[in-house]
């Protein structure tokens, strides 16, 4: 097959849903040699804020000097982006010869991954053929019974915040949903924690205690500078620290994200990238400004926590500015509670439909909006971009949010203007 026919067999898995558990990932790993036992990893999960403290992390190892792979999900700007090495992600020649050999090894062993189950062995296979020093790992969904739970030892564990999202799959409340993330926990293996509520904290706790996992917990940072250009803040002994994602919840994250390294620092790891790290991290579509004139603003706050976030980060922004809203959800989301957060501040909504079965349209916005009283457009992403962008006066700034899934499209307008 060439690259466009394993691309096609690639989207006809991921027409088959998802499934959750490990034993279909640990059969498919056991057949290529079990790559993950050979790397060394950092592994995340939580609801809200693991692509930006994988970002700080794997930034701080990289420039440490180490070789870091990187797993991550959602994509924005290119679907290989999920499969990185030093920020440098997997080309499609080498994706599609990984996925043609693992299809190969699947119809031999008469297995039936799913896409991401798939994908999660490739990104092992790839991290471990070319060395990585430390490999980055972001859980796709909950923790216990995620694929990327097939690794056995971690250096280290980080669970960021836990909030409502995937209920259906999860739990309904907070204490199966932190059950559920607790379960990327290991015998012995440090576990950091970043800000969640007392439920999910007590679960989280009750989980490590059992498993002989000593606990740290991200601390209130003491802020320095926060605005449009970035954050200063100590934490710690870590001292005059520049992030360049804005927003208060970026340096919880990246609190969080210290706390990881200073563990494996404890470990006896070289990290002498830490503050050059933290300072260049980036990750698509985490407050990411793509325009300044007008002010335009992408991120990905998917479930209404993360819409509370971007919001009170913008609310910062605006002193007396207004704002236009792009916004397009998933329909398995809390889109009333997403709308609520982000269209209270909103003079204008732009809606966009969302692709895929998990895709809600545009209309279903536009119909919540009216009703408080919210004026509001349906368009396609880019159509929104460009509305969003002449109707934008001085004292006006944009911000696109509620899905990572058509925000590449948005960003790309947005850095053309």
């Amino acid at each position: 097959m060439n690259c466009q026919d394993i691309m096609n067999e690639i989207h006809n898995m991921a027409k088959k849903g998802s499934s959750y558990g490990l034993e279909s990932t640990l059969a498919l790993a056991g057949a290529v040699g079990d790559p993950q036992n050979k790397l060394r990893f950092i592994h995340i999960a939580g609801t809200n804020g693991k692509g930006s403290v994988l970002a700080y992390i794997s930034s701080a190892l990289i420039n440490s000097g180490y070789k870091t792979g990187i797993y991550t999900s959602p994509t924005v700007m290119s679907y290989y982006e999920r499969i990185q090495i030093d920020n440098k992600e997997i080309d499609r020649e080498s994706y599609c010869r990984l996925a043609a050999f693992l299809l190969d090894v699947c119809k031999k062993n008469k297995l039936s991954p799913t896409v991401f189950e798939l994908e999660t062995v490739m990104a092992f296979l790839y991290f471990a053929r070319n060395d990585c020093d430390f490999v980055v790992l972001e859980a796709g969904l909950g923790g216990r019974l995620d694929a990327t739970n097939i690794i056995s030892t971690p250096e280290v564990c980080v669970i960021t915040g836990i909030g409502k999202d995937h209920t259906d799959i999860l739990g309904k409340d907070i204490a199966h949903i932190a059950a559920a993330k607790a379960g990327i926990i290991k015998s012995g293996i440090p576990i950091c924690i970043g800000e969640m509520d007392n439920e999910a904290r007590l679960v989280i706790r009750n989980t490590a205690r059992e498993m002989n996992a000593p606990v740290s917990e991200a601390e209130e940072a003491n802020i320095l500078q926060l605005d449009l250009s970035g954050s200063r803040f100590d934490y710690k002994h870590f001292r005059n620290m520049e992030i360049g994602l804005i927003g208060e919840h970026q340096i919880r994250n990246a609190a969080l994200a210290l706390e990881a390294l200073d563990v494996l620092e404890k470990r006896g790891f070289r990290l002498d990238g830490i503050r050059n790290g933290m300072k260049r991290a980036y990750m698509p579509g985490r407050m990411e400004i793509v325009c300044r004139k007008p002010l335009f603003i992408c991120d990905g706050a998917h479930n209404p926590q993360g819409a509370a976030s971007a919001a009170k980060a913008v609310r910062a922004c605006l002193n007396d500015k207004n704002l236009i809203v792009i916004l397009g959800i998933l329909k398995d989301k809390d889109y009333v509670g997403i709308i609520k957060e982000i269209g209270s501040l909103a003079k204008r909504i732009y809606a966009v439909s969302t692709k895929g079965e998990r895709g809600l349209d545009g209309s279903v916005i536009q119909r919540v909006a009216i009703k408080m009283g919210i004026p509001c457009t349906v368009c396609t992403p880019r159509k929104a971009a460009e509305l969003a962008i002449e109707e934008a006066e001085e004292k006006d700034v944009i911000l696109a949010c509620g899905s990572f899934t058509y925000l590449g499209e948005v960003i790309s307008y947005g850095k053309s203007k």
